[in-house]
């Protein structure tokens, strides 16, 4: 039935498509991993319980069970999948064919206070290296040059207007990239499983010691005035 109009009937389908029409449509993929389907992929074996991506080492509990060993996939000669992220190359992605999981390796290297960098900054501090006659292959080296990188970044009298700019946009591209993976369901990843497991709370938690015995006194929380609703009849003749 359309609405302002009861006598006319529609089909079902003319039904959706005046719908469309007057609301619009959001593309929502059923499937929360098509975004891992849709990343680049990285053809390599896997070797001493690791993958390999543009001379960084990947790890985690997945390429043990698969250490050495060749892949279903015919055409490839036993070379896995590997997807990966350039926003944030920090991590790449495997995919289980016997299981149907995804799992998340990472970089061997990364330590806690190393923030998430794309492919960009990764080219940029291989060539650095490059140009100081060091190894860009060696994985220590590429660790101390990002690391040196960020830090240069955070200092304001060490930082450029250039360095600003790339540490802007990892942040930005780091970020776009944490939400596409919370909507996931990555299997080894500790930092998607922070992201999916937080939640706001209207007031910070409790001590444990405080738990059973602290009230919250109403009487004593502050009001506020509020703005947008309608105006008190006034009852003065």
């Amino acid at each position: 039935m359309l609405p302002g109009f009861p006598e006319i009937s529609l089909s079902p389908n003319d039904a959706y498509r005046m719908a469309v029409h007057r609301c619009g449509y959001i593309a929502a993929p059923s499937d929360p991993n098509l975004f891992l389907e849709l990343l680049p992929i990285h053809w390599c074996g896997i070797h001493d319980r690791r993958v390999q991506k543009d001379y960084l080492h990947y790890s985690a509990p997945i390429t043990g069970t698969y250490n050495g060993a060749k892949s279903p996939y015919a055409h490839t000669t036993g070379a896995w999948p590997v997807r990966y992220d350039p926003r944030d190359m920090t991590q790449v992605y495997l995919h289980d064919p016997y299981t149907g999981d995804w799992h998340t390796l990472r970089w061997t290297h990364a330590l806690t206070g190393l923030e998430p960098f794309t492919d960009i900054t990764l080219r940029q501090v291989k060539q650095e290296l490059r140009e100081r006659g060091r190894n860009p292959e060696d994985q220590e080296a590429v660790l101390d040059a990002l690391l040196d990188l960020q830090n240069r970044t955070d200092a304001a009298e060490a930082s450029t207007a250039h360095s600003r700019r790339s540490r802007a946009r990892d942040a930005e591209r780091a970020r776009a990239s944490a939400r596409d993976k919370a909507r996931t369901d990555l299997v080894d990843s500790a930092a998607d499983a922070s992201v999916k497991d937080s939640h706001l709370r209207a007031v910070p938690p409790l001590p444990a010691d405080d738990e059973k015995e602290a009230t919250i006194d109403f009487d004593t929380l502050p009001a506020y005035e509020v703005w947008g609703g309608r105006p008190e009849e006034d009852d003065t003749p």
